[in-house]
């Protein structure tokens, strides 16, 4: 019985103690189009892509989300070398009237990196990785499913209202 109980113990401990997935994901904020969806791209370790877009009725944003699974795999390894050579440090942006704000957020080789940007201040390296990354939605091979999680700050955001008329 003893045995049993250590076997229990130690499957439990074992299928507790997962290892951090590793993935990279991009959000895109509001743009001044108001029928431009904000969105989610994520690739993770497995190979896999998903996609969060924003439902948009009546020329207007909802703040629902569709979210689907690329079918196709994806080379992972190929956009994790590319991301961590493009964005490794903390970069100073300052905001852009009027320019729609993108969030890069990763978890590779146990480092957690996040950081907004505008695409404009970008490197050229930095704006090829990205590229590669926003050309995942134009994939054709989209399964719907029920949920993904994303960081929200981005997909979440509104906008804050306007200041009252001065009388």
């Amino acid at each position: 019985m003893k045995i049993i109980k250590v076997i229990l113990v130690i499957f439990l401990f074992i299928s507790c103690h997962k290892k951090n997935r590793e993935y990279v994901e991009l959000t895109i904020g509001n743009s001044m189009n108001p029928v431009e969806p904000r969105t989610g791209i994520l690739i993770s370790d497995t190979d896999s892509v998903y996609i969060s877009k924003e439902t948009i009725s009546h020329g207007e944003r909802t703040g629902k989300y569709k979210y689907f699974k690329v079918s196709e795999s994806v080379d992972f390894e190929k956009f994790k070398k590319s991301i961590i050579e493009s964005f490794n440090d903390s970069i100073r942006f300052h905001s852009i009237p009027d320019n729609q704000p993108k969030q890069i957020v990763y978890l590779l080789n146990n480092k957690r990196y996040k950081q907004i940007f505008y695409y404009d201040q970008l490197s050229k390296k930095q704006k090829i990785a990205i590229n590669n990354l926003l050309m995942l939605r134009k994939s054709q091979n989209l399964l719907q499913i029920p949920y993904y999680h994303f960081s929200d700050e981005l997909l979440n955001y509104k906008l804050p209202d306007p200041p009252p008329p001065i009388r």
